[in-house]
């Protein structure tokens, strides 16, 4: 009998628990919001062009229809899962190839993004 009666308020203790810490969690859940961008979206996507075309000119880049398509591929599903409430239509999002060996990857404004070829030779997968 005894049991019954610490089983029940075990349980009572649990739930009323659950009950004053659950809306709290809630409540502390962190809300993502747009930074301030002191550009101009036009300027960005200017200024995005100008640096990619610069990058295209001082780093060797890969030619390579496979990978370019892979990483195209990858970028695109990366560009479909941003929140709409983020998603700036006037960005035309490019993605290449850079032919260095050091993993690395970089974006510039207005959507034009490089991928080094060693990032993806030592991936073992899009997630990894």
């Amino acid at each position: 009998m005894n049991t019954r009666k610490y089983s029940k308020a075990l349980i009572s203790v649990l739930m009323m628990w659950t009950i004053g810490v659950l809306p709290m969690a809630v409540l502390a859940q962190t809300r993502i919001s747009m930074p301030r961008n002191k550009y101009d979206v036009q300027e960005d996507v200017k200024l995005g062009r100008k640096a990619s075309a610069e990058v295209s000119r001082q780093f060797p880049m890969l030619r390579d229809g496979a990978t370019e398509r892979y990483v195209e591929s990858v970028g695109r599903k990366l560009v479909a899962a941003i929140p709409q409430e983020f998603n700036e239509p006037a960005f035309h999002y490019e993605f290449d190839v850079v032919n260095a060996s050091d993993i690395n990857a970089f974006a510039l404004p207005g959507g034009p993004m490089f991928v080094n070829r060693g990032m993806i030779e030592q991936a073992k997968n899009e997630g990894k």
